[in-house]
């Protein structure tokens, strides 16, 4: 929620601060009087729902794996295999489980997510393009956009989740080979 109000404020001063000699925006043609309540409501409803599921994990964590939060129980390495082997599972189900993010908003007509938008959808919805956000639009070229290969963007939802799914692994395996590197790092030192 932090986060979303901290971009919502820096997107919503830019009509303020970055503006043509006309006072058109340059980049978020949007003012504070929208960008807040558009990113904070959001995120805020999400946010209790993130607060009852983390809730639920740790209720479950400290009823079957007590050693997981406390340093005091901590298991030994052969007992953590088969609870390493459930994360590795509940992970890869996760991952599988991404293409929901498609599926919803495609079946409710929802469209894309407020704010993630190119110029040419900018310019759909307010009736110009801000000359800012047009100059910058081919600065830089995601890896994955949209997390789909490149070309597969408009490709139909079926072979997108593909490709969805496989960021979402992806993204599991960076993070984990991250911890794991500080965590040997850590315990090295």
């Amino acid at each position: 929620n932090a986060a979303a109000l901290l971009t919502a404020t820096m997107l919503g001063i830019q009509p303020a601060t970055a503006h043509d000699a006309a006072g058109q925006a340059l980049y978020c043609p949007f003012g504070l009087q929208l960008t807040i309540p558009a990113m904070l409501t959001a995120h805020l409803l999400l946010g209790f729902v993130e607060a009852i599921v983390t809730g639920f994990v740790f209720a479950y964590l400290r009823r079957t794996e007590p050693g997981l939060l406390d340093r005091s129980l901590r298991p030994e390495d052969k007992a953590r295999k088969p609870l390493l082997i459930r994360l590795g599972v509940a992970m890869l189900v996760l991952a599988i489980l991404t293409p929901i993010g498609l599926y919803l908003p495609n079946a409710v007509g929802a469209g894309s997510a407020w704010g993630e938008w190119d110029s040419a959808e900018v310019a759909a919805r307010t009736g110009r393009t801000p000359a800012g956000l047009e100059h910058l639009q081919n600065a830089w070229h995601a890896p994955m956009p949209d997390y789909a290969l490149p070309g597969q963007e408009n490709q139909p939802l079926a072979k997108v989740s593909l490709s969805y799914v496989g960021s979402a692994v992806l993204g599991c395996l960076i993070l984990t080979s991250v911890v794991l590197a500080f965590r040997k790092r850590g315990t090295a030192g």
